[in-house]
């Protein structure tokens, strides 16, 4: 595991600090590296901007966003998710008079931004803001006025807030913050300034510069009360819902997730991330909740697409294109369609390996309004963000009874196809995974089809993305048995849409802790291995913690190769894991995964985790079929030491055989194995078996290593000792024959012997050692 980035977003730290030791962290590639805490109590250190489509700019402050759109600028304060809805302000005034007689000036206007600023040309005058992270300033400038009586602006008040005159000014408060308004300025041309009378007048603001000022001020006048935000609520900054998504030609990730601004309003947030620094970008900052945001990449346009589910009612997106130290987003769009029903819970799948696809394949899970079930839709988006067809491609049927969720779809397709993952609800059987898998062409492939069966409940099941060159990979799902209603982490195998194997990872990891419940589970594949994590429950602290286990696949066996890595425990419950691999465009395994996370400081308080976790290659190794006397008895009452091979003519230990080194990987193989205590110099044979065998009795030892036998090579021992392969020959899975899938191997090696030693058999053998090699 190697723990060289990790993101805790909130906000921002010093760019220039980020930017270096991001750079450092993401090159120095070794698991000793520090990590990364990007501290949220500090706040961005600059606005954010956005234009989304909608006709307005929209801002992003630490306690605020705004939006300047032609029906004028409009402030809601951020009073956090325990806020039942949002408070939006207006600000833009609707009359402007001098002596009682009102100025014309244009009503709707398109507002022009130039850095932090943004302002409004209204012909008479310029309604200005000059924004910082922490409040935004109002200033109105006119540059002619009339001088015959008081100058007064008149801003109705649009607002659920309850106004009040303070000392300082003006406040609009709620049970969850306050929004301030303070006394205006008015500033002539020489800088000569007056404090403007500031009151609330029928429903309204209403600033007056008096006549006697007016009447000498040399123009341009500026009017400038300053609009702020008071929390009540010190935990408002609740983020959740992290995903990460890779682009190999930029080298960057992209990690996206939302912001509770209140209880009816979730904002979407992106940042870039590269070793020179990071960039962030507003996926979404309007009036519209954006809940479940996820990401993916297509490398034919080097882009990204993030999706979310907008007010319960739609799925839409936005895409968002790196370019050096600036994301090019495009507008946002609506990718459901004009089906009725709530929508929910978007996934979306990209292509980072191929440049043959040009197409996004978006999920989403919808309520038909007449039965009153759910039922899975996909549809795929093309990289100009045109959703294919007129509507939705529905995988599931509707049913009375029956409803099907929790669609997930794999990360990256293989060039060719997705897989899809989703929980099917029927009130006999409770609930299996089921799957489906659509070509990047958008035909349907594979149409459901059952993945898991039984009596148990198979719940949250995430599809894994492709094995390099192939349509193997993995579904992780929850499982909960109903004899103990512990809930263990589960995979199934997938061959396109034949299910060749499974495995319990819970059980499989013989952590110590199998009976602890494991919940939230997330899988991608780096093109060779699998990384799964999960929450795991600790009954001591009472919270749930994120850990990893990397497997691989020898044939369609599951094998660890990390297990159960404890990612990065704070002491406080951590859900909803997701994971995103860093796949290279070439082809080969990066070994590199993102894992993000929510954790909870407080019911109203979550924060997000994005933290970089490395894989090993290969599958892994053991040893079994001792001539020790823990199995079957040797020939003569010739046990060896534990875990050695039946004791021969040199001694009582008996020969040893395991592997010493390097990695059992079919693509990239490197593994070594010895032999030793050997008679000195005796010639020996490595052979290779497909069955681990108990042992049956052969010359003077047991052979254990059975099934189709490969004889692979012979030579003289060194002294008492051999190593297998040594010099010219050929790695150990070429010359077995290990497909490219791999698959368990078993390997021992028989060797000459003293006739008088045992039996009048001239040979033993070694212990028996099995390999499972893996991609």
């Amino acid at each position: 595991m190697n723990d060289n980035i990790s993101l805790r977003v909130r906000a921002a730290a010093s760019a220039a600090l980020v930017a270096a030791t991001l750079s450092s962290q993401l090159c120095a590639g070794t698991p000793d590296s520090p990590s990364l805490q990007i501290n949220p109590k500090l706040g961005p250190a600059h606005v954010l901007y956005d234009e989304p489509g909608d006709g307005a700019v929209w801002a992003l402050g630490v306690k605020y966003k705004a939006s300047f759109g032609p029906d004028g600028a409009v402030f809601i304060p951020a009073f956090g998710s325990s806020a039942p809805q949002n408070y939006p302000h207006a600000l833009s005034p609707d009359s402007v008079t001098v002596g009682g007689i009102p100025l014309t000036f244009t009503r709707s206007v398109k507002s022009e931004r130039d850095g932090n600023r943004i302002e409004f040309q209204r012909g008479s005058f310029v309604e200005r803001y000059d924004l910082v992270p922490e409040s935004m300033e109002q200033s109105f400038v006119f540059q002619s006025l009339p001088r015959t009586g008081d100058l007064v602006v008149h801003i109705p008040i649009n607002s659920e807030l309850a106004g009040a005159e303070v000392e300082r000014g003006l406040e609009f408060a709620s049970d969850f913050g306050t929004l301030t308004y303070s006394r205006a300025v008015a500033i002539d041309a020489r800088g000569l300034r007056i404090e403007a009378p500031t009151e609330l007048v029928d429903g309204a603001i209403v600033i007056t510069v008096g006549a006697e000022f007016l009447a000498r001020a040399t123009l341009p006048l500026i009017i400038d009360p300053v609009v702020g935000t008071l929390y009540a609520n010190l935990d408002s900054d609740d983020l959740r819902q992290a995903d990460a998504a890779w682009d190999a030609f930029n080298g960057v990730w992209l990690i996206t997730w939302s912001k509770a601004f209140s209880a009816t309003d979730n904002d979407v947030l992106g940042r870039t991330v590269s070793p020179f620094g990071f960039t962030d970008s507003l996926i979404d900052v309007t009036g519209a909740s954006w809940s479940t945001p996820r990401c993916a990449y297509l490398a034919s346009v080097h882009q990204f697409l993030v999706v979310a589910a907008v007010n319960s009612t739609t799925i839409q997106g936005r895409t968002l294109l790196p370019s050096g130290a600036v994301n090019v987003l495009g507008s946002q769009f609506s990718i459901s369609g004009p089906d009725g029903g709530a929508k929910s819970n978007p996934d979306v799948g990209g292509d980072a390996v191929s440049n043959s696809t040009s197409s996004y394949c978006v999920v989403w899970q919808r309520l038909d309004p007449i039965n009153g079930t759910y039922q899975i839709a996909s549809r795929l988006v093309a990289s100009t963000s045109v959703p294919a067809g007129t509507n939705a491609v529905y995988l599931t049927a509707s049913h009375p009874f029956w409803s099907s969720v929790l669609p997930t779809v794999s990360k990256s397709s293989n060039g060719t196809e997705w897989l899809i993952a989703y929980t099917f609800e029927d009130p006999v059987t409770r609930s299996d995974t089921w799957a489906a898998r659509i070509g990047t062409n958008g035909t349907l492939i594979s149409p459901s089809f059952q993945v898991t069966a039984g009596l148990g409940w198979e719940t949250q099941p995430v599809a894994s993305s492709f094995q390099t060159g192939t349509s193997r990979a993995v579904i992780a799902y929850k499982y909960r048995t109903t004899a103990t209603g512990q809930n263990d982490i589960w995979v199934a195998v997938l061959d396109g849409a034949t299910v060749v194997g499974g495995a319990n990872i819970t059980a499989l990891e013989n952590s110590g802790f199998q009976s602890r419940d494991q919940i939230d589970p997330a899988v991608d594949c780096d093109g060779q291995h699998f990384l799964i994590a999960y929450s795991e429950f600790d009954p001591n602290f009472v919270t749930w913690d994120v850990h990893a286990t990397d497997i691989g696949l020898a044939g369609n066996t599951v094998v660890l190769t990390q297990s159960h890595i404890p990612v990065q425990p704070y002491g406080l419950s951590e859900y909803r894991s997701q994971v995103a691999a860093a796949r290279n465009t070439n082809g080969t395994d990066s070994r590199r995964y993102c894992v993000s996370w929510d954790f909870r400081e407080n019911d109203a308080d979550y924060d997000v985790i994005f933290k970089t976790f490395d894989s090993f290659e290969g599958g892994n190794s053991g040893l079994f079929c001792f001539g020790d006397g823990t199995g079957t008895a040797c020939p003569c009452g010739n046990n060896g030491l534990a875990t050695h091979g039946c004791a021969n003519s040199s001694g009582p230990a008996g020969a040893w055989l395991l592997m010493t080194g390097g990695t059992a990987s079919t693509v990239n193989d490197t593994a070594t194995i010895a032999v030793g205590v050997l008679p000195s110099g005796t010639f020996c044979l490595l052979f290779q078996g497909t069955v681990a065998d108990a042992g049956s009795v052969f010359s003077d030892g047991l052979l254990c290593a059975t099934g189709t036998i490969t004889r692979l090579t012979v030579k003289a021992a060194t002294g008492t000792s051999a190593v297998f392969p040594s010099g010219a020959e050929p790695p150990l899975s070429v010359a077995g024959g290990v497909p490219l899938n791999g698959g368990m191997r078993t390997y021992q090696v028989w060797y000459r012997d003293a006739a008088t030693f045992c039996t009048a058999a001239t040979s033993n053998l070694s212990n028996g050692l099995y390999i499972n090699w893996a991609r």
